[in-house]
């Protein structure tokens, strides 16, 4: 004012309700200190471009793939916490739940939560989803196995190890040969190890026995040796029956 200088805290605000979206006519009004007063209008238009707050239970999640055939979209709106809309009520808002491609294999996929209000303003949230198994690779093979002094045996020959939904399972399986030597006769533990994708440990032991073969062959030749005491036994019975029926007669 070109006498009370800086009237500004005098200015009055009417018409402006942004609580209701639409055009609204605000009118600035202000009485300086000698009464003489001025008025003036503003066509404002109240909008809302604020989107919606979407809040999930956690940011991500390790599920087993064992029940892969569950996880749909239905399933997911479990982790939603809440979702908010600073104009819109909660049953003017849409959600929705988006799941990436899935594919019954370990992996990871993402979840999305999109939460749209009447204005069409839109928020995305998503859910990080880590398909994972829970159990380790199965590792097949003898428990105990016997071999001859000086056959060597190749180690990754005695077993075979699978995994349901790893295929390069074979990749990752190692061999601990517990020191053994085909040349020494002794007890050896050799342990196999493997892991999936998925991060599980397998564990087996092997406990191979290296055996001198020429105790095998000594076993075989006292069993030879009874058996050709036995002929000669029975031999000469049946001659001493032969000898005393001539005699008889």
């Amino acid at each position: 004012d070109n006498n009370d200088n800086d009237i500004t805290k005098l200015v009055k605000i009417t018409g402006l309700d942004t609580s209701v979206l639409g055009r609204k006519e605000v009118i600035f009004s202000v009485i300086d200190y000698s009464n003489n007063a001025l008025e003036f209008k503003v066509m404002v238009d109240v909008v809302d471009d604020i989107p919606p707050v979407i809040n999930l239970k956690t940011p991500e999640v390790v599920l087993n793939i064992v029940d892969f055939t569950s996880y749909n979209e239905s399933y997911f709106l479990d982790y939603l916490y809440n979702y908010s809309d600073n104009y819109s009520l909660k049953e003017k808002i849409n959600i929705k739940v988006v799941v990436s491609e899935l594919m019954e294999m370990v992996m990871d996929f993402n979840v999305y939560f999109i939460a749209i209000d009447e204005l069409n303003n839109q928020t995305v949230k998503t859910l990080i989803v880590k398909l994972r198994e829970f159990i380790g690779p199965i590792i097949e093979g003898p428990d105990n196995l016997n071999i001859n002094l000086g056959d060597e045996v190749d180690l990754l020959s005695l077993i075979s190890v699978s995994d349901l939904y790893d295929s390069d399972v074979e990749s990752r399986l190692s061999v601990d040969d517990g020191g053994i030597d085909f040349n020494s006769v002794g007890c050896y533990k050799v342990k196999y190890t493997c892991f999936n994708t998925s991060g599980i440990f397998s564990e087996k032991i092997i406990t191979i026995n290296v055996i001198s073969n020429v105790v095998e062959n000594d076993i075989d030749l006292t069993w030879l040796i009874f058996v050709a005491v036995g002929v000669v036994v029975v031999g000469m019975v049946v001659l001493f029956i032969i000898i005393r029926k001539r005699r008889n007669h």
